[in-house]
C-alpha cells in the first residue's frame, strides 16, 4: 500500500556542486531517517564523523548515514525490536527526527550535477524535502538551485509543477488556466505525459476523454513568466504557437519539435544512442582533446589521464542509464554516423565577370571540412587562412604588412558559435561563402530571441543559450570556447583591435546568417591590387596575377616594389607571427621566439646550446623551442654541414 507520485524534470545549481556533497546527498537518499540517540550512535559507530555531514550528526542524528544494506540485523530482530534498536542506536524506527519531514528523501544529484528524482515509489513530503536540502546543505555551501519539475500523483486531480527559483520553492498544483472560455485552455505540462494528463483534464471538467481531445490543449507548455511558452488552439486544429510576453508566433516543423523537447527539459544532443559505446569513439581524437583540456586548465593531468570511459562520464556525455549521448559521438567520432550534414562547406565565389564569364553564383572552387566536431573549427580556420583568404601584403617602407579580411580570433569564434548552435536534424551543412571583399556564413540554427535581440548581440550582456549545450560544453572543455556567453564580446574586441567592422547578423526562423565585411586596411590594399592587376586567371584554386608590380608569394598576394627585400634575406617576422597565432601558443613561447628571431641574422646558424645561453633556460626548453620552430611552424631549416642539431631561419625563397 501507499501513494506514489512520479516526477519529470530537473533542478540545476548555479555552479558545480562538490563531489563530497554529491556523494553525501546520494547516500542520504538511501538512508531511512529515523530518530536516534546521538550518544549511542557515537559509541556504536566509530566512524560516525565520516557517516555524517562534515562530522556533525545534528538533532536526533538527522545527518547520520546508514544505507539499508548497512543496517545491523540479526535473525530474530522481528521478535526482538528492542535489541534491534539498541544495536543501531535507534529510538523509534517509524518516526523521523522532528527537524525532518519524513522517513525517506528521494532527491539525488545525478552525474551531471543536477538534482532529480531517483525513481523510488512512495515519495512523501517532496516539497518539504527540497526545502530541507536547500536550507541544510545547498545554501550553506553557497549554491543556488533553480529549475522546474512536473509531478503527477495517483489521484486524477493530483498534478502540477514544482518550481525552484534561486532556492525559493513553490508548488503550483493543477495548473489549468483559461485564456478564452470557448477557445483555449492552456495546461502546464511536458509532452511526455500527454496521455496521462488528457485523462486528468477530462476528470477535472467532467467530460469524456474524446471531448478532451477535441476541445482542450493537450500538450501545452505555458510556463511561469520566466519561460517562453507554447500552446495549441482548439478551434484551429493542429496550430501551435509560441508566446513571449504578449507576442504570439506560429510554431511548426523543426521549431515545434524543439519546443516539445524544451518542455521536457531535454535537448537534441542529450539523447542516448542505443547501438554505440565508448569503443566507437576515436581514441586519437580523445587524446588530442586531453592535451588541449590540460593546456587550457579545463582538466587536471590526473583527470585527463583516466580511461576513455571515465573521461566521457566526467564530461557528462552519458545518459543517466549509461548510454553514450549524441553529443559524445558528434564531438569525438564521425558525426555523420548520427546525422547527415554535420560538416562545414567552404566555397570561393567571385563578382560577375571577374574570371571570364562567371556569375556571382558560380563557385570557383570548394572544400568540405568533415570529421569530429571538436576538430572542425581548427580545420576550417586553417583552410580559410591558407587557401581562401589570401593575405594581401603591402609594404610601409621596408616593413612588410599583412592584411586579412577579419582577424582569426573573430572568425574562429563565429565558426564555433555555428557549430554549437546548429540545428543538426536539418541535415544541411554550415556554409561559408568567400568572396574577395566579403564572407557570408549560413547556418540552420535557432537564434534565442527570448533571451537576446539580434541587434543587441554586441551591446547587451547575456548568458549562453546554445541549442546543443552538451556539444558546447565539450568545446569549452577543449579550450575552444573561452567563457560562457563571451563569444560576441570576443568578436567585438578582436574586430576593434584589427580595425574591422563588426560582422552583421541576420536571424529568421531556423536560420542565422553572418556577413563579414573586411577591415579598411584590407580594402585599401585590395583596391590597389584590383587597379594594378593586369590579366587574372584561375589555376588549381589559386589566383595568378600577371603584372610587373604583382606576384604570388607563398600563396599570398604581394605588392612588389623596388624596395622589396632580397629573396635571400631572412623570413619576415610577420609570417612567423601568423603561424604562432594559428598554433595558439601560450606565453612565454611567442616572446622567446621573438627574442631568437631578433638575435639572429640572415643565414646565421644556431642550435639548442645557443638558445639555452640566449634565453638563460634549460637545455630541454631550448630543444622544445627548436622542435616548435622546425616541426610545428616550419620556419627554420637544418644546416647539416655545420653539424647535427644546427639550424637557420628560412629565407624568403624557402617559405
Amino acid at each position: 500500500m501507499g501513494y506514489t507520485t512520479e516526477f519529470i524534470g530537473k533542478f540545476v545549481f548555479d555552479k558545480e556542486p562538490s563531489m563530497e556533497l554529491m556523494e553525501y546527498i546520494n547516500c542520504f537518499s538511501k538512508t531511512r531517517h529515523v530518530k536516534r540517540d546521538v550518544e549511542a550512535v557515537k559509541s556504536i559507530f566509530p566512524d560516525y564523523e565520516e557517516r555524517s555531514w562534515k562530522g556533525v550528526l545534528g538533532d536526533s542524528a538527522e545527518f547520520f548515514l546508514q544505507p539499508c544494506d548497512e543496517v545491523i540485523y540479526k535473525k530474530d530482530d522481528r521478535l526482538d525490536m528492542a535489541g534491534f534498536y539498541k544495536r543501531n542506536g535507534i529510538i523509534d524506527d517509524n518516526k523521523p527526527p522532528l527537524t525532518q519531514p519524513g522517513l525517506w528523501c528521494h532527491w539525488i544529484i545525478n552525474s551531471r550535477g543536477e538534482l532529480v528524482w531517483n525513481g523510488a515509489e512512495k515519495f512523501y513530503c517532496y516539497v518539504e524535502w527540497l526545502e530541507y536540502l536547500i536550507v541544510n546543505f545547498f545554501a550553506p555551501e553557497g549554491l543556488m538551485l533553480s529549475g522546474r519539475c512536473f509531478y503527477s500523483g495517483e489521484k486524477m486531480d493530483d498534478w502540477g509543477y514544482i518550481v525552484v527559483d534561486n532556492n525559493h520553492v513553490e508548488k503550483i498544483p493543477n495548473n489549468i488556466s483559461t485564456f478564452d472560455q470557448d477557445d483555449i485552455i492552456c495546461v502546464r505540462m511536458p509532452y511526455v505525459i500527454k496521455e496521462e494528463l488528457e485523462k486528468k483534464v477530462a476528470y477535472k471538467y467532467g467530460i469524456s476523454l474524446e471531448q478532451t481531445l477535441q476541445r482542450f490543449i493537450t500538450w501545452c507548455a505555458v510556463e511561469p513568466e520566466s519561460f517562453t511558452s507554447w500552446y495549441r488552439e482548439s478551434r484551429k486544429k493542429n496550430v501551435d504557437y509560441t508566446r513571449t510576453g504578449s507576442t504570439l508566433h506560429v510554431l511548426e516543423g523543426q521549431e515545434l519539435e524543439r519546443a516539445v523537447l524544451q518542455s521536457t527539459g531535454l535537448t537534441w544532443d542529450s539523447f542516448g544512442v542505443d547501438s554505440k559505446s565508448v569503443s566507437d569513439l576515436d581514441h586519437k581524437v580523445l587524446d588530442v582533446f586531453r592535451e588541449k583540456a590540460v593546456e587550457k586548465k579545463r582538466l587536471t593531468p590526473d583527470q585527463a589521464g583516466t580511461s576513455d570511459e571515465k573521461l566521457v562520464s566526467k564530461l557528462n556525455l552519458l545518459t543517466d542509464n549509461g548510454k553514450l549521448t549524441r553529443a559524445a559521438l558528434m564531438l569525438f567520432s564521425n558525426p555523420e554516423s548520427i546525422v547527415t550534414g554535420a560538416y562545414i562547406k567552404i566555397g570561393f565565389f567571385a563578382p560577375d565577370g571577374t574570371y571570364g564569364d562567371n556569375t556571382i553564383n558560380d563557385v570557383l572552387y570548394h572544400d568540405e571540412v568533415r570529421g569530429p566536431l571538436v576538430e572542425q573549427a581548427d580545420k576550417a580556420i586553417d583552410l580559410l587562412y591558407s587557401k581562401y583568404m589570401k593575405a594581401l601584403i603591402s609594404y610601409s617602407g621596408i616593413q612588410r604588412v599583412e592584411s586579412y579580411m577579419i582577424p582569426q580570433d573573430a572568425m574562429r569564434e563565429i565558426i564555433l558559435n555555428a557549430i554549437a548552435h546548429k540545428n543538426y536534424p536539418s541535415g544541411n551543412p554550415i556554409q561559408i561563402k568567400v568572396y574577395d571583399d566579403h564572407i557570408t556564413i549560413m547556418n540552420e540554427g535557432f537564434w534565442p530571441f527570448e533571451f537576446i535581440n539580434v541587434e543587441d548581440a554586441y551591446t547587451d550582456e547575456h548568458d549562453s543559450h546554445p541549442n546543443n549545450p552538451k556539444i558546447a560544453e565539450g568545446l569549452y572543455m577543449a579550450g575552444d570556447i573561452e567563457t560562457w556567453g563571451s563569444g560576441f564580446d570576443k568578436i567585438k574586441k578582436a574586430c576593434v583591435r584589427y580595425g574591422a567592422p563588426l560582422p552583421v547578423i541576420t536571424a529568421t526562423k531556423g536560420m542565422v546568417n553572418v556577413r563579414i565585411n573586411p577591415a579598411e586596411s584590407y580594402m585599401k590594399v585590395l583596391e590597389k591590387t584590383r587597379k594594378n592587376a593586369g590579366n587574372i586567371a584561375i589555376g588549381n584554386g589559386n589566383l595568378a596575377i600577371a603584372d610587373e608590380n604583382l606576384a604570388i608569394e607563398g600563396g599570398n598576394l604581394a605588392i612588389e616594389s623596388k624596395k622589396l627585400a632580397n629573396k635571400s634575406e631572412k623570413i619576415d617576422y610577420g609570417i612567423i607571427v601568423m603561424r604562432i597565432s594559428a598554433k595558439n601558443y601560450n606565453e612565454p613561447t611567442p616572446s622567446n621566439i621573438n627574442i631568437i628571431y631578433k638575435a639572429t641574422k640572415a643565414n646565421q646558424v644556431f642550435g639548442a646550446s645557443d638558445i639555452k645561453e640566449l634565453l638563460d633556460c634549460s637545455y630541454a626548453t631550448a630543444k622544445n623551442i627548436i622542435s616548435k620552430l622546425y616541426n610545428e611552424i616550419e620556419v627554420i631549416v637544418p644546416e647539416k654541414k655545420h653539424g647535427k642539431g644546427k639550424y637557420r631561419f628560412k629565407n624568403y625563397d624557402e617559405v
